[in-house]
């Protein structure tokens, strides 16, 4: 019953599944976009700290001037992690040199002079790795020997964090998204119980007094006071409320042809998104149960382009 419900209310509503789209596509925008920002401010990030590193160890080297072993000891320390590799140039002379083990060799140095601020440049290895290269001047504005300092780093740590927080984004909004498709489900499945409970009257809005209305039609007899329909040996008819509403408006005038809208109408006073298919399928519903009474299924005739008949 809950699964006919569901179907009927929700995974046939063509507005529940528009209202979706719209909001996947809505969300699946702002993911987009932040996901845009995570990839920039992630790199942005990296690479200014790499900066900040290497101005960092320019300023202690020249500070108080240092011999090329003290530099090599530093440069050593340097390259290890995601820094592959670090020169150290004054006066257009490699100085000292150092690079990580999984670096096969330096990549060639841009040409041109000592750059008058640090500069930034993005390339890849051979194998596709992303890498970044920063050079840090010094000596221009002191007294030390004009240079600069070489730092190489792989972009890898950046793009494997900003991949991590691209994926708990689109965690989030995938789970927003799955929360509020089942939160309207939820609300269209109670609205068509309310809607229901309403259109059948309670025990206590019948009269007291009332006497039972019977209605005798063909092999069966509808009870309306107790709302039950019983074959002519008095064998109780399994109905559900739509079904059992079904029946007794095609039963109120055996012989009339009752349109789809009718009928929708009539069973369904307050559904939303409810189709002529629904009509169908409860139609095919009540006509399998009479007929597993011995009721001919046939009773209920379909006239074609009109609506449907009880015939007896």
């Amino acid at each position: 019953m809950l699964a006919e419900r569901f179907l009927r209310t929700v995974w046939r509503n063509r507005l529940y599944w528009r209202t979706l789209g719209a909001a996947t596509v809505a969300l699946l925008l702002m993911v987009g976009v932040s996901v845009r920002h995570t990839w920039t401010q992630a790199l942005k990030d990296y690479i200014g700290d790499l900066e900040i590193a290497a101005q960092t160890v320019v300023e202690s080297l020249t500070y108080n001037p240092v011999p090329a072993e003290t530099i090599d000891k530093v440069l050593q320390t340097l390259s290890m992690g995601s820094i592959y590799y670090a020169q150290w140039v004054q006066e257009g002379k490699v100085i000292a040199e150092r690079r990580n083990p999984a670096l096969t060799e330096i990549p060639p140095a841009p040409e041109g002079t000592i750059p008058e601020q640090t500069e930034v440049r993005r390339f890849s290895l051979p194998r596709g790795e992303p890498m970044v290269e920063i050079r840090v001047p010094f000596g221009t504005k002191s007294g030390t020997r004009p240079g600069y300092l070489r730092v190489g780093a792989s972009l890898t740590p950046a793009v494997w964090h900003a991949l991590v927080e691209s994926a708990s984004l689109l965690g989030l909004a995938l789970g927003a998204l799955l929360a509020t498709a089942l939160l309207a489900a939820v609300v269209l499945l109670l609205r068509s119980l309310r809607a229901e409970s309403r259109s059948l009257p309670s025990e206590a809005e019948r009269p007291p007094t009332a006497k039972p209305e019977v209605w005798e039609v063909g092999a069966l007899r509808i009870d309306r006071a107790q709302r039950r329909v019983f074959r002519d040996d008095g064998t109780l008819v399994e109905l559900s409320p739509k079904e059992y509403a079904l029946l007794v408006l095609l039963a109120s005038d055996p012989g009339r042809v009752f349109s789809d809208a009718e009928i929708r109408a009539h069973v369904w006073p307050n559904g939303h998104g409810v189709t002529r298919k629904d009509v169908t399928h409860y139609i095919y519903l009540l006509r399998r149960k009479l007929e597993k009474q011995g009721v001919s299924a046939g009773i209920i005739e379909n006239v074609r382009g009109h609506g449907y008949r009880l015939s007896i």
